[in-house]
């Protein structure tokens, strides 16, 4: 095959900044042996020269949907959740009174691992979801 030498003047195919399309363009400026700036033959600008390359082929292969990676806390909560009993859950509510290391099972975050308690009404308990600060009655 006999490749074509090209120089200012000549045509050539770019993509063309302001049309947004690709079409022909008349070569302005060589830098050596490439193409540096070019005149679109539709609408008249004058622009860097931007190759034409056939766009990729689409994978045939079917795309299997990614997994959601894990936070450090849904695996802290995972592994809290294996070592416990979950039949001794207590059922959350502001006046039960509680102590670190209890399981609760609350209504809308489902079961979680006491972390921490705070004088006089204040837990931090890690749920699936992350650790949640909640209100309690402290256990003494």
């Amino acid at each position: 095959m006999i490749k074509k030498i090209l120089s200012a003047g000549n045509h050539t195919l770019s993509r063309c900044s302001k049309c947004k399309e690709t079409s022909n363009h008349t070569i302005v400026a060589m830098v050596e042996d490439r193409v540096a700036r070019v005149e679109c033959n539709v609408c008249g600008s004058v622009h860097n020269h931007r190759n034409t390359t056939a766009p990729k082929p689409r994978s045939t292969s079917p795309r299997t949907p990614a997994q959601p990676r894990k936070t450090r806390a849904q695996a802290q909560w995972g592994n809290l959740m294996a070592e416990a009993d979950q039949t001794r859950a207590v059922p959350y509510h502001i006046k039960t009174p509680v102590k670190t290391g209890y399981i609760i099972d609350h209504p809308s975050f489902g079961l979680g691992q006491i972390l921490s308690t705070t004088r006089p009404n204040k837990m931090e308990i890690i749920f699936e979801q992350g650790v949640k600060l909640l209100l309690c009655n402290v256990a003494d």
